[in-house]
């Protein structure tokens, strides 16, 4: 569950930040838009990261209930 809320939290991030460095791209502000950008691959990252700990735990969990049955 905390791991769901954490992704979502992050998900909202990544919107935010598309939307900030789109608007500093249209304002040709580009050091903001590099830096809004940096962050949006950092948290792109950490999304792709949660997201392969909760493959590998159901990869877990379905092997302990396949040992178990």
């Amino acid at each position: 569950m905390n791991l769901t809320v954490n992704m979502a939290d992050s998900a909202q991030m990544v919107k935010a930040l598309i939307i900030k460095s789109e608007d500093a791209r249209l304002q040709h502000n580009m050091s903001y838009f590099l830096s809004t950008f940096a962050q949006l691959q950092q948290f792109n990252g950490e999304i792709l990261g949660e997201y392969h700990k909760r493959t590998h735990n159901h990869e877990e969990l379905m092997n302990n209930l396949k040992k178990v049955n």
